[in-house]
């Protein structure tokens, strides 16, 4: 029987492995299709959402299955404890919580201001676009942020490292190459940003050898970039008093008549990145 629970962890940890990898040559493979399919009919972007949900969600099931069934795993090897990092972890944690708040502020006054900014394409193009969207977008961004740090951190780092005796510098390395190349979709000016999340993530992982402070940094970044646009609410019905002029104000050769475009928060998204 222990034999049995050792090969069905390693096929397990195998799958999750391979899942990482297939959808890491998937997103660089087709990291320009997103950008397209979403631009050409927005209308799909629930849809893209849903799938999202359903491929995170079900291969990180496999990694509290893998560490029940394994005699050689516990749940600190997969990151599931209590930050012990001598609060060095939560000081840092604290600090770049701090810095992703008082730039998400700065960013939403931009936008409330009607001042463009420029983001990849890949993000810019997933960002919701009403109020239903911005309800998948919020349940995507706490998907992405348990899902991710359980496979990419917990598993892939800590627990492969503790099940095969490898280095913990080599399995951070080889989990960075997969999280780097999942998130190919957002092209070369996401990479940038990808790259600085990937060390944050990882870094506050290493330090407090736990799962739990980089999920919650992970899910607040999310949060923020996907909830950044305030929701476009469809303005009140004018006064009926006020109703009259409004139309006659509008009407075709009206004098003074100015067409102006209703201010809303402008997101300049360059041509995609193939």
């Amino acid at each position: 029987m222990p034999a049995l629970a050792q090969v069905t962890t390693h096929v397990l940890l195998g799958l999750v492995a391979a899942a990482a990898v297939a959808n890491a040559v998937r997103a660089v493979r087709r990291r320009g299709l997103l950008v397209k399919r979403l631009t050409a009919d927005p209308s799909q972007r629930s849809a893209v959402y849903r799938r999202m949900m359903i491929l995170s969600w079900s291969t990180a099931a496999l990694v509290p299955l893998t560490v029940l069934v394994s005699p050689d795993l516990t749940a600190a090897d997969a990151g599931w404890a209590r930050p012990g990092g001598d609060g060095l972890d939560y000081a840092l944690a604290a600090m770049l919580m701090l810095s992703l708040l008082s730039g998400t502020v700065r960013l939403r006054r931009r936008l409330r201001k009607g001042t463009g900014v420029s983001l990849p394409s890949g993000v810019a193009v997933l960002l919701p676009r009403n109020r239903r969207e911005r309800l998948l977008a919020a349940l995507v961004a706490v998907s992405a942020g348990v899902t991710e740090e359980v496979v990419f951190r917990g598993l892939l780092i800590g627990a492969t490292a503790a099940l095969y005796q490898l280095p913990v510098a080599l399995t951070a390395a080889a989990s960075a190459v997969l999280f780097l190349a999942g998130h190919a979709y957002q092209g070369r000016r996401g990479l940038p940003g990808i790259v600085v999340l990937t060390l944050v993530f990882t870094t506050v992982y290493l330090v407090s050898g736990s799962i739990l402070l980089p999920i919650a940094l992970h899910v607040c970044h999310d949060l923020a970039v996907f909830l950044l646009v305030p929701a476009q609410v469809a303005p009140k019905p004018p006064a009926p008093a006020a109703a009259e002029a409004t139309a006659e104000a509008a009407a075709p050769g009206a004098p003074g008549q100015v067409e102006q475009a209703p201010e809303v928060p402008v997101l300049r998204a360059p041509a995609p990145d193939m």
